[in-house]
C-alpha cells in the first residue's frame, strides 16, 4: 500500500492444504487399491485397502504403506503419499494320501499349482499290494488321474489292498455266495491272480476221476514275488467247516506224471474250515514245474467215494509197428534157443 492518507484494512485468505494419495497395483492384473479419502487435508488420515483379483493373492505393501494386512492406515499426512499393493499369482497345494500307507505311494506333478493350472497324480503300489482306486478330488481306477483348472487346494487318496490276503466268492455248493479268504503267509510270495469258478471239464481241461467231486468249485491261484525254487504257504479259510474226509485235489502235471491230470495233493493240511497248502516253485504244487518265481495252483477241496487210482507215471505205449517188431525179435530169440536144445 502506498500514499496512505487514511486507515486501511486488508484481509489475507487462507485454505487448508490437501494432499493426494497415489495408488498402484503390482502387477496391474493382480488386483486393485482404494484409499479413502484419496485427497486428505493436512494432518489428516486415509485408509487404503487392497483387493486381489481371482487367481491372485495379496502379498504386501510398499511405498508409504507397509505390512501384509490387506488394509493400511496413513495418519498425520503432511505431503502427498504413494502406496503400492503387491500381488502374486495364487498357487494351490495338492495333498496326497495312500491308504494304507504301506500299500504304495502317490505323487502329483506339480504338487503346487498356479491358479487355473493342472496336475497329474500317479499311484504306485508297493510289492504285495495292488491299487484299487481313487477318492477325494480324483476318481476312477486308472493308476493316473489328471486334475484340471485348479482354483483351490485339492486332496487325493489312492487306495490299495494287500495281494497277500484276498476275499473270493464261492461259486457253488453249500457255501455258495459266501466268501473264501485266501492268504499267502510269510511275506515273500503274493498273489498275481486269484479267482474261483464252478468246476466243469471245460473250465479246467479234464473231467475229474470217477468218484471225485469238487462241491465248492475250483480255486485258481498264481503267486509271484518269491525266491525261485522256494516254497509258499497258502491258507484257504472257508466260511464253514469242511465235511469230514475232505481231500484237496489239484489239476496239472507233476514230476511223476508230466501230463496234466487231477490228483490228490499230499501237501495239504485240512482242519475244520481251513486248508493249508505248501507249494514249491518248480516242484510239488506248481503246475508250471519251473523254478521261475511263479507258482501256478489250480485245485479245490474234494469229496471222494470209492477207490481212486494214485498219481503214477504212465507206462509208455508202443505203436503197432513197434509192437510187431518187438514180437518178431522175441520170436527170433525163441527160435535160436530151440536150435540149441539137444535132439532127443
Amino acid at each position: 500500500l502506498t500514499g496512505i492518507a487514511a486507515d486501511r484494512n486488508v484481509t489475507a485468505g487462507f485454505a487448508a492444504e490437501t494432499w493426494a494419495i497415489g495408488t498402484q497395483a503390482e502387477p496391474a492384473a493382480g488386483g486393485s487399491v482404494v484409499c479413502d479419502p484419496s485427497s486428505v487435508a493436512h494432518g489428516g488420515a486415509s485408509t487404503c485397502t487392497a483387493t486381489a483379483n481371482a487367481g491372485y493373492r495379496f502379498t504386501g505393501w510398499s511405498g508409504d504403506c507397509t505390512g501384509t494386512e490387506v488394509t493400511c492406515t496413513l495418519t498425520g499426512i503432511a505431503a502427498d503419499r504413494n502406496v503400492t499393493a503387491n500381488f502374486a499369482v495364487e498357487t494351490w497345494t495338492i495333498v496326497t494320501q495312500a491308504e494304507p500307507a504301506a500299500g504304495g505311494s502317490v505323487v502329483c506333478d506339480p504338487s503346487s499349482v498356479a491358479h487355473g493350472g493342472a496336475s497329474t497324480c500317479t499311484a504306485t503300489a508297493s510289492a504285495g499290494y495292488r491299487f484299487t482306486g481313487w477318492s477325494g478330488d480324483c476318481t476312477g481306477t486308472e493308476a493316473s488321474c489328471t486334475l484340471a483348472d485348479i482354483t483351490a487346494d485339492r486332496s487325493v487318496m489312492a487306495s490299495f489292498v494287500s495281494r497277500t490276503e484276498l476275499d473270493l466268492p464261492l461259486p457253488e455248493g453249500p457255501q455258495s455266495g459266501q466268501t473264501l479268504h485266501v492268504a499267502a503267509m510269510g511275506g515273500e510270495w503274493y498273489f498275481d491272480e486269484a479267482h474261483t469258478r464252478t468246476h466243469t471239464g471245460a473250465s479246467v481241461g479234464e473231467a475229474l476221476p470217477a468218484g471225485v467231486t469238487l462241491p465248492h468249485g475250483v480255486v485258481s491261484l498264481r503267486l509271484i514275488g518269491g525266491t525261485p525254487g522256494s516254497s509258499a504257504t497258502v491258507v484257504l479259510t472257508y466260511p464253514e467247516a469242511l465235511p469230514a474226509g475232505t481231500r484237496y485235489y489239484k489239476y496239472g502235471p507233476t514230476t511223476a506224471n508230466p501230463v496234466a491230470h487231477w490228483y490228490e495233493y499230499p501237501h495239504a493240511v485240512i482242519s475244520g474250515n481251513t486248508i493249508t497248502l505248501t507249494l514249491t516253485d518248480g516242484g510239488a504244487g506248481d503246475s508250471d514245474l519251473s523254478e521261475n518265481g511263479v507258482i501256478v495252483d489250480p485245485g479245490g477241496p474234494a469229496q471222494v467215494t470209492g477207490d481212486v487210482a494214485p498219481d503214477v507215471t504212465p507206462i509208455p505205449t508202443l505203436s503197432q509197428w513197434a509192437t510187431l517188431l518187438l514180437a518178431g525179435l522175441m520170436g527170433l530169440l525163441a527160435f535160436g534157443r530151440l536150435r540149441r536144445l539137444p535132439h532127443a
